[in-house]
């Protein structure tokens, strides 16, 4: 990648849907800033599916970019 820059968060509390959208709108606050694309590699946690930022994907889908990681597999 030529250009690529890591941008995460540490969540020193128990994650949920809430903490997820305040973590998705410092994201946007600093990749609107470099005028590229962003893709975002999620899990499949629950909040990371929330109604509560759905409206916010679906209006920046043009810029941004949703993969989520495989659901792990189940071992016997």
């Amino acid at each position: 990648m030529r250009s690529g820059k890591l941008f995460f968060g540490r969540q020193t509390d128990k994650s949920n849907a809430l903490t997820c959208w305040k973590f998705l709108q410092r994201l946007t606050a600093a990749s609107t800033r470099t005028g590229r694309g962003l893709v975002a590699i999620l899990d499949n946690a629950r909040y990371h599916h929330a109604r509560l930022h759905r409206e916010w994907w679906e209006g920046h889908a043009d810029r941004f970019a949703l993969e989520y990681l495989p659901p792990p597999t189940v071992r016997s």
